[in-house]
This record gives C-alpha cells, sequence and structure tokens, in this order.
C-alpha cells in the first residue's frame, strides 16, 4: 500500500466536511459543545489542507 497525500481541492469540501462531522460531533456531544454547521465551512481553506490517500484513493 502506498500512502502518499495531495493539495486539497475546493471540490473536497463536499465529502470532506461530513467526514469531519462524523468524526469529531461526538466529541462535542460528550463535552456538552454545539455542533455549528457552518464553522467547517468557514475555516476550510484548500491552500492549507492536505488530503492523505492510499493508493490514490482518498
Amino acid at each position: 500500500m502506498k500512502i502518499s497525500q495531495r493539495d486539497a481541492l475546493a471540490a473536497d469540501l463536499e465529502w470532506l466536511e461530513p467526514f469531519y462531522e462524523s468524526i469529531m460531533r461526538p466529541y462535542y456531544v460528550e463535552l456538552n459543545c454545539e455542533w455549528d454547521d457552518t464553522k467547517f465551512r468557514e475555516y476550510f481553506d484548500p491552500d492549507k489542507t492536505k488530503i492523505i490517500q492510499a493508493d490514490g484513493i482518498v
């Protein structure tokens, strides 16, 4: 298996946002914090984000 990374694209936001939420929301719930659906889109910057791939698949 080959692990690599690539620069994020604006189009990655469509799958990355629900992926991030599925990972992070349980921690918010555990800490009694409110999840804000707008924050990820507000702070997502493809120029500062890398996507990790395994065998060229995200």
